[in-house]
């Protein structure tokens, strides 16, 4: 795999928000805009990467080595496609079986990366003062707004957060619906989920973190 930039002279480009994601919990794709230039970054389910930057130029990137990129844009959506005659010049950019093709979504301002700083920093602030109800519903809030867009082990951690912050506003029964979704991965089953190397271990701290939560909302 390897990563090329390109720069070319930045054109008129729409309106745009400048993250976008893939709505998918076990895979990563991540379109970041400024301008006309473009950041991609994606990770599949066994935790193979690509990588690609550049300037778009009339929705096209191309590298000049065969490896074409479009881009459409339709109201708060970036739809990411490759022509089948450039399949094989743009897989060098990415890891075996990965890819950047896909429908991505504006990000809600909510669930920015700075937003999202400013949300843990409220939440732990609250949770310390023993602001329970508080602390609860500020994830509950950005549960609400973003779960679309979680990866599987954010996802998993928002939900431990919000469950133990319940549980210790006494509202157990709330502690145990916001733990349902995630039930198939807490107790073991036929085909148990497989995570990639890249964060299993950050999901195998989840688990454990639902399954002490499970039983304490009882």
């Amino acid at each position: 795999m390897k990563t090329l930039v390109l720069i070319f002279l930045t054109i008129s480009m729409p309106a745009v928000a400048n993250e976008y994601r893939v709505k998918n919990a076990y895979i990563s794709k991540q379109l970041t805009l400024k301008q006309a230039q473009f950041d991609l970054n994606t990770v599949n389910h066994s935790g193979n990467l690509c990588q690609l930057e550049g300037s778009i130029q009339q929705g096209r990137w191309h590298d000049g080595e065969g490896c074409e990129v479009r881009f459409q844009f339709t109201g708060n959506r970036v739809h990411i496609s490759i022509p089948d005659a450039a399949t094989d010049a743009c897989r060098q950019y990415c890891g075996l079986n990965a890819d950047f093709v896909g429908e991505y979504h504006a990000l809600p301002t909510a669930c920015q990366q700075q937003a999202v700083a400013q949300m843990e920093q409220q939440f732990k602030t609250a949770y310390q003062q023993k602001r329970y109800p508080q602390a609860a519903q500020i994830k509950q809030r950005y549960l609400n707004q973003c779960q679309d867009f979680l990866h599987i082990v954010d996802e998993m951690r928002t939900r431990n957060d919000l469950a133990i912050s319940y549980k210790n506003t006494g509202n157990l029964a709330a502690c145990r619906r916001v733990l349902q979704p995630i039930a198939h991965h807490i107790q073991p089953t036929s085909h148990p989920f497989e995570p990639s190397m890249l964060y299993k271990e950050a999901y195998q701290r989840e688990v454990k973190h639902a399954r002490f939560n499970q039983r304490v909302c009882q």
